[in-house]
């Protein structure tokens, strides 16, 4: 049994100690709430250390104990790092920063014991961390081979686009007009995962994203921002594109690939300049087959620039926001550039690199 009148006195001093810390670190953070978002393990943090789970945990460093307001922003800036952060709850006293993919903030659970928890969304992280954080968290899923993927934030890609000629005069007419649009997908790989959604059999279905085991190809998503503004049933994507193959080679049957009307025509092969002919006179030989087949449409060409090879980091890298993409000198990828450019200046037609 405690000494008489220690026992009443420590806690009350107990008491005092932790709402001062929990009055400090909600005045500190604005829009945190008293609560908790549920319970966690801090050997989460361990065996999770990038988020990619539902929940976890991490140890507030014992430096930043005494001082809730660090506390709470050193588990902000550790939310930023991890992919499912969307929620914290914080605990000074136990030192514990735990996050949450999902959290009822209406519905925070109290702790009879831990009185000093609170509970907030986390920030919005930037473009950049996001892509961040989800490529480490694809790193542990699916291997060492997504360790060295450079990523580009949007405005580092609006600062690659170099355009020729019309601004999509044909395909928006017909937008505006109500009318359906074609659009045809040409090349290898990379434009195999543009996707489709009405080629069954063929890889690019797999990214339909028509179910949650495929992913979405970018040409699907091209399609369901056009739909956002000029819905319409009868827009429709033909993916001609097929692995390993070279804009020679498709050059041959390539009427035998694609509709007979389409309204933009997408070209990629730039992921296959190591094995394209030293003369490129199939890049020049594409642009003027499908001019000549279809007058009226939009014609784009997607060039790939020789850092989508792996560098030697072992996180993801970043371009700085609006940094000049360069390309190796002398590289087949500089060579396939440069001739798309000069095609592109000859017979106006949009570039995208």
């Amino acid at each position: 049994m405690a000494e008489p009148g220690r026992g009443p006195k420590a806690f009350t001093l107990a008491c005092v100690v932790l709402y001062m810390n929990m009055t400090v670190l909600v005045s500190a953070q604005e829009g945190m709430l008293q609560g908790g978002c549920g319970d966690t393990q801090r050997s989460d943090g361990v065996a999770d250390p990038h988020g990619c789970k539902r929940t976890g945990s991490f140890g507030i460093p014992r430096g930043m104990a005494s001082n809730s307001a660090q506390a709470a922003e050193w588990c902000y800036l550790r939310c930023e790092r991890l992919e499912g952060c969307n929620f914290i709850s914080i605990s000074v006293s136990q030192q514990d920063c735990s996050w949450y993919r999902h959290c009822r903030l209406d519905r925070l659970k109290q702790n009879p014991v831990v009185t000093d928890i609170v509970s907030a969304s986390a920030r919005q992280r930037s473009a950049a961390a996001e892509a961040l954080a989800k490529a480490r968290c694809r790193v542990d899923k699916e291997g060492s081979s997504h360790k060295r993927v450079r990523m580009l934030n949007a405005s580092s890609l609006n600062h690659a686009i170099l355009s020729y000629g019309s601004r999509w005069p044909h395909l928006v007419s017909r937008l505006r007009s109500g009318a359906p649009v074609a659009m045809g997908v040409i090349g290898a790989s990379v434009a195999q995962n543009a996707g489709c959604l009405t080629q069954p059999g063929k890889r690019c279905m797999h990214m339909s994203g028509q179910t949650r085991s495929t992913r979405t190809g970018w040409a699907v998503r091209m399609l369901q921002k056009i739909n956002q503004s000029y819905p319409h049933h009868g827009h429709r994507i033909h993916n001609a594109a097929a692995d390993a193959t070279s804009a020679d080679s498709m050059l041959k049957c390539l009427s035998t690939h694609l509709p007979p009307q389409l309204d933009l025509v997408i070209i990629e092969f730039g992921s296959m300049a190591p094995f394209m002919k030293p003369e490129l006179a199939s890049i020049e030989g594409m642009v003027r087959s499908l001019l000549a087949s279809y007058p009226l449409s939009e014609i784009v060409i997607l060039s790939v620039h020789q850092w989508c090879e792996q560098s030697d980091a072992g996180d993801p890298l970043f371009y700085r926001d609006g940094e000049q993409l360069g390309v190796l000198a002398g590289s087949p990828w500089e060579r396939v550039e440069q001739e798309t450019l000069r095609v592109c200046r000859a017979y106006q037609v949009i570039g995208r690199f």
